[in-house]
């Protein structure tokens, strides 16, 4: 098993197992604080994991108002008019991007998916995201969704973004953070940390400096939300979890169960005691900088 030697982020030498997370087997670098993964997954340990991926073709109303939401705000970028979604999964952003005029393109590892999303409409390439398949700085926007995690080469990630978007293009992500209030509480029973699936983590302050540190500049970094559904399924007495699977074993996926426990939250939207407090909720968590989802907004310099 190869082991990374140097910090993904800042080539830092010195890098510091983090015992309450042994079986992920994380360490952070003492120079810069990034987590992310001692061991280097060999292909044969990220087939076998990713054959199980559950694909769903469902999406909620709410999702697709939050992205009609996200999109509004993306329309001040439009000059080309092209939008890229890297790990676009089965493409439900991108349609409907494209409802609003976009030109859309995604990339995705699943030959499914790829098969799903080009029936709807959607330039879409299989596989790991490369330039070469590309116009050079063609892209007003590239979005990405829950992906960098799964990377264990970030800065090569962000390179490519930078080589795709247009001079003073946008780049939203999102991720997982590190500093969530859950992690705090579940520690390794947080059903984010899982290996091999999840191979890098990261903070408000490290995805800035990979940010920064890369040719663009940050327009605004923030958290949000709290999963109720992964919190009670760290609950429950016979919660699947890492911490009982062998390597690379396909994990008995406690994924439905709680992405239904907030979907079911996110149906309340609407009623006027429930989004009082969700506005406060995340105002607090972005404040303290302890909400379950980093979400990050990116110009091209």
């Amino acid at each position: 098993m190869n082991i990374h030697k140097e910090c993904l982020l800042c080539s830092g030498s010195e890098l510091v197992a983090l015992p309450e997370f042994n079986k992920a087997q994380l360490v952070q670098c003492k120079a810069c604080d990034f987590v992310f993964c001692g061991p280097v997954p060999t292909p044969e340990e990220l087939s076998i994991h990713y054959s199980w991926y559950p694909r769903n073709d469902d999406i909620s109303p709410i999702t697709i108002k939050r992205y009609n939401e996200l999109l509004d705000g993306f329309e001040k970028y439009r000059k080309t008019g092209k939008i890229l979604d890297v790990g676009c999964g089965n493409g439900h952003f991108l349609v409907v991007a494209k409802q609003r005029g976009w030109e859309v393109y995604g990339t995705e590892f699943s030959e499914e998916a790829v098969a799903i999303g080009i029936a709807k409409g959607i330039n879409m390439l299989e596989g790991q995201l490369d330039v070469a398949n590309y116009q050079p700085e063609s892209f007003d926007v590239i979005t990405s969704f829950e992906v960098l995690e799964h990377i264990n080469n970030p800065i090569d990630e962000v390179n490519k973004f930078k080589a795709l978007l247009r001079p003073r293009g946008l780049l939203y992500l999102t991720t997982p953070n590190f500093n969530s209030v859950l992690r705090y509480y579940l520690k390794e029973k947080w059903s984010v940390i899982e290996y091999p699936e999840h191979l890098t983590y990261y903070t408000a302050s490290t995805l800035k400096k990979l940010m920064a540190g890369n040719g663009f500049a940050v327009e605004r970094i923030y958290t949000t939300g709290i999963s109720i559904g992964r919190l009670k399924a760290a609950s429950a007495a016979n919660k699947p979890s890492a911490d009982n699977q062998s390597v690379g074993a396909a994990p008995a996926a406690p994924a439905p169960g709680f992405r239904q426990v907030d979907e079911q939250l996110r149906s309340l939207e609407g009623n006027p005691l429930a989004d009082v407090a969700k506005v406060t909720v995340n105002w607090l968590l972005n404040i303290s900088r302890k909400g379950d989802a980093l979400k990050g907004y990116f110009v091209k310099k």
